[in-house]
């Protein structure tokens, strides 16, 4: 049983329970994404009229399970008539991450900071320019704290330069924590490595997996890097290499660059560049590329799952939940693997109806090469 309430001005109604109904209504969470709620209301319900873009916030709770699925606020509603004269309302949410696009922030030159202080100067900006307390957010934990982080900031929204600036170089994910229905200053912010838990429960053919698709994507794969360093000056736009300043452009000499040829022996020549504004060494880039290559030069795994969420039923211990890594296993297509919960969408009125994404793991040349003789054995 899901709980729908809203909130205006201080006031909580409760749009769908024992008594109220929606029409229909859909969760769909991810993993460093603004989460989502879609819902159709009828004029019946006691909130069709209640509703105010980007002024209502919308929470569902899983009353089984005492836990808040989403919390966030109406984004846009349409109002439709069919031909029988049936009127209702379609409503889009967002979740409370998405109030960072509330915000702009100012230009910052380039600087050093460490992953907390960034996170600090983000939200402390978001915080001063929001009009409510309840768009206001906290900093919660931070984790690798001893990294380096080398960025301007270009008046970009909040959200998006921690997506730019932070998430897209440094890697990890954040989420929104949620406290209450209107908690003071809104949300707490984490900053994790990987958010989620390594599970026991398979998700198995004859089990709980309905349907299974495996994706290899190789499209982004870097077979060759070429490192650059830090500017030579603020004036230049010439960025140290392995064989100094000045040799960029000199592509055909193999000591610019860093091969695997291993992938390419699979995939051929596919050349990238990484920088890193901070390294002013050559010996320090070579290292740190070379790491870069033996971290990145995988290919993307998918799997598409449709499974049966038999926590529902009392005979799993652990729930299919974002971020949490589950074994997988299907002998007639050769899979035996663990992969991660991506996304997952969940229908209020019928929770049968709930789905899973599982996938985004990168693979070695060796470890695809194992999982093809498994294929053919």
């Amino acid at each position: 049983m899901y709980i729908v309430s809203i909130v205006n001005d201080g006031v909580t109604t409760e749009i769908h329970n024992e008594v109220e109904k929606l029409d229909s209504g859909s969760v769909v969470k991810g993993i460093n994404t603004i989460d989502s709620f879609t819902f159709t209301i009828n004029p019946m319900n006691v909130g069709f009229n209640l509703l105010r873009d980007l002024k209502t916030y919308v929470k569902v709770k899983n009353a089984n399970k005492n836990r808040t699925e989403f919390f966030g606020r109406a984004l846009n509603t349409s109002v439709e008539m069919e031909a029988d004269g049936m009127i209702s309302k379609t409503v889009v949410c967002e979740s409370i991450l998405g109030l960072l696009h509330d915000s702009q922030q100012p230009y910052v030159d380039e600087r050093t900071w460490t992953v907390d202080s960034f996170l600090y100067h983000i939200i402390s900006a978001h915080n001063e320019q929001v009009d409510e307390d309840v768009k206001k957010f906290i900093l919660g934990t931070v984790e690798g704290n001893d990294e380096s982080l080398h960025c301007g900031i270009q008046r970009e929204s909040s959200f998006k330069t921690l997506q730019d600036k932070l998430i897209d170089i440094n890697g990890g994910e954040i989420r929104a924590r949620f406290q209450g229905f209107v908690y003071p200053f809104g949300c707490k912010i984490d900053y994790v490595k990987q958010i989620g838990e390594v599970k026991t429960t398979k998700i198995e053919l004859s089990r709980n997996m309905k349907a299974i698709t495996r994706e290899r994507d190789p499209s982004d794969i870097v077979t060759r890097l070429i490192p650059l360093g830090a500017k030579e000056s603020d004036s230049s736009e010439k960025r140290l290499t392995l064989l100094g300043y000045g040799h960029e452009e000199d592509l055909s000499n193999s000591e610019l660059y860093i091969d695997d040829v291993k992938a390419q022996e699979k995939y051929g020549v596919r050349v990238g560049y990484q920088i890193w504004d901070d390294v002013h060494d050559v010996d320090i880039l070579r290292t740190k590329a070379t790491q870069w290559m033996a971290n990145n030069s995988r290919v993307l795994v998918k799997y598409s799952v449709t499974t049966l969420d038999l926590s529902l039923l009392g005979l799993d211990i652990d729930d299919f939940e974002v971020g949490n890594t589950h074994p997988i296993v299907n002998p007639l297509l050769g899979i035996e693997d663990t992969a991660r919960i991506i996304k997952k969408t969940i229908d209020i009125l019928d929770e049968t109806k709930n789905t899973i994404e599982i996938g985004d793991k990168f693979k070695t040349m060796s470890e695809l090469q194992r999982d093809q003789r498994r294929e053919s054995s």
